[in-house]
């Protein structure tokens, strides 16, 4: 049971050393400049061996882009309980998703990202449009039953209210998450997706009323509230 187990944490060292070494060479050189020859080099076994691990440099290229691109939001939602409130579930995801995209190993494959999607290597699968369009409807689908229970405004498509939430985060990304950024810039872009989300929710969310049903009358007048609360505090302002 101990050999097993050892063995296994050997497998999981070796496999995530792969992915370290592949992301700097695929940085370095790009993804078809860097061959798996050069990986198993730079990890320090044989190519047999790195093979075990994984079929080709496309096989690694996509988990790392699972693991820290746009596709990342995919996962942070299965992460997220399904009965969360609506404002809770928008704290978390931008939360989370900062936190992913902040990183300095998804700051680097992000880049790599981009540089590759313009050069056109990457299958149609894995563009980088093809990607964000994915995640977006993924929260999409997560916003249209918050609309179905009264707690999100429905008089906007759910999926432009994921792009309303989430493209200012990524251009925090684009902007202040750079391969190169200092803790400065870190911490700044932390602080602005954190008051674009609490600007989004104050915006879009539709508070439980105490003392009344929600009707429709009400529902109303809160997004007139909503869209008053966002025209005063929206990004860049000061609350």
């Amino acid at each position: 049971m101990g050999t097993e187990s050892d063995a296994d944490r050997r497998k999981t060292d070796t496999r995530a050393r792969i992915l370290d070494e592949a992301l700097r060479l695929f940085a370095e050189r790009g993804f078809a400049g860097a061959t798996m020859r050069a990986i198993a080099s730079a990890v320090g076994i044989r190519s047999p061996s790195l093979y075990a691990h994984f079929d080709s440099k496309q096989a690694i290229l996509d988990v790392l882009i699972e693991k820290t691109g746009p596709l990342a939001v995919v996962d942070v939602l299965r992460a997220c309980r399904e009965s969360i409130d609506v404002a809770s579930f928008i704290r978390f995801l931008g939360d989370e998703v900062s936190k992913r995209w902040s990183a300095p190993d998804a700051r680097m494959s992000y880049a790599l990202l981009v540089s590759e999607s313009f050069r056109g290597t990457l299958p149609p699968a894995r563009s980088l449009d093809h990607m964000i369009t994915r995640a977006t409807a993924a929260i999409g689908e997560r916003f249209a039953r918050y609309m179905h229970d009264g707690t999100l405004r429905d008089d906007v498509n759910p999926e432009r209210l994921a792009w309303e939430l989430m493209a200012p985060i990524a251009n925090i990304r684009v902007s202040l998450w750079g391969p190169r950024a200092d803790a400065a810039q870190l911490a700044r872009g932390h602080e602005l997706a954190l008051h674009h989300v609490e600007w989004f929710i104050a915006r879009n969310v539709i508070p439980a009323a105490p003392s009344q049903e929600l009707t429709p009358a009400t529902r109303a007048t809160t997004i007139r509230r909503s869209r008053m609360i966002a025209r005063d505090t929206g990004p860049g302002r000061n609350p």
